[in-house]
C-alpha cells in the first residue's frame, strides 16, 4: 500500500512513518522545506508550498490513502 502523509517529520510523523514502514507500506510525503525531501525506494518527499499554492502532483502517484 502507498500512502501520502502530511506531517510526516513532526513528532506524531515520524513515529507513524515508522509503524507504516514496518508494515511493508511505502510512504510519500509533502514537505514544506527542500532540505527534507528525501527519495528512497519506500520513503519519499515531495514539495509542498502552502503560501503559494504548489503542490508536486506527483505525491499522488499510486497512493491508495492520504493521512493529513
Amino acid at each position: 500500500m502507498k500512502v501520502l502523509i502530511t506531517g510526516a517529520t513532526g513528532l506524531v510523523g515520524t513515529e507513524l512513518v515508522s509503524a507504516l514502514l514496518n508494515n511493508g507500506a511505502q510512504i510519500h510525503y509533502l514537505t514544506t522545506s527542500e532540505k527534507d525531501i528525501k527519495n528512497e525506494p519506500k520513503y519519499k518527499g515531495f514539495l509542498w508550498n502552502s503560501h503559494s499554492g504548489y503542490i508536486d502532483h506527483n505525491c499522488l502517484e499510486g497512493v491508495e490513502a492520504i493521512i493529513h
